[in-house]
């Protein structure tokens, strides 16, 4: 079949008799201050360009092994490599705000996952290409990670491979303990310019000057606030 990122046969699976995508679970923020959701946040990492469609994401319990959140996935990692999955929220219970839900690649119920001890698996076609197991798990509990389990954070830690993309198979090598979480590569807050268009006839133009430069008097873009581009 073709590994473009389609089920061609439309029997479910996507790009069947292809490797894997080159894609892996970076980064987990499961404990943030205060009341859970508007922090929290899952940070993939691969390939960028690489499909993510057939993807999803399966949140596990570790008191019983059972999924208790699916999260699908679709579109393609970004150019800088990091693909950032933060929580919606409902009317009651509130999701990622301000900087955090701008910078999210998918904004989806199901993100603020639980503190652990569990388990979150990278399911493609029905199999797991990459699990982290956290937390402390007892002799009944189910680890649905990869090697021994990644430690449990305490609040306002993140859980992350050091360095980024760095897979061992195991989990409590590969992940460490952040103390200031990273979201797509970087902390918060930073400077972030999020651009929206208010309707079909708004123009939007952005200058950085820096000391010592200068726009000309017919610079048009920097005149015209709606030139006439048709």
């Amino acid at each position: 079949g073709q590994c473009d990122g389609l089920d061609n046969d439309c029997d479910g699976d996507t790009d069947e008799g292809c490797p894997p995508p080159a894609v892996i679970i970076n980064e987990i923020y499961v404990n943030g201050p205060g009341r859970d959701g508007p922090n929290e946040f899952i940070e993939l990492y691969g390939v960028p360009g690489e499909t993510l469609n057939g993807l999803s994401l399966e949140a596990v319990n570790g008191s019983n092994g059972e999924v208790y959140a699916t999260l699908p996935l679709g579109g393609l990692v970004p150019f800088n490599g990091y693909y950032l999955i933060v929580e919606e929220g409902t009317e009651n219970s509130p999701g990622a705000q301000g900087t955090l839900r701008d910078i999210a690649n998918l904004v989806v119920r199901g993100a603020d996952l639980q503190n652990g001890p569990d388990s979150l698996r990278l399911m493609w076609n029905g199999q797991a290409i990459d699990a982290v197991a956290y937390g402390e798990f007892g002799a009944d509990d189910t680890a649905a990670g990869e090697g021994d389990p990644a430690p449990a954070p305490d609040q306002g830690q993140s859980l992350s491979r050091v360095p980024d993309g760095v897979d061992a198979g195991d989990n409590a090598t590969d992940f460490q303990v952040l103390a200031v979480p990273t979201p797509r590569g970087a902390p918060l807050p930073r400077i972030h310019l999020a651009l929206r268009w208010a309707g079909a006839e708004t123009d939007f133009d952005l200058h950085f000057l820096r000391e010592g430069t200068w726009q000309s008097e017919d610079d048009c873009h920097w005149n015209n606030r709606t030139p006439p581009w048709g």
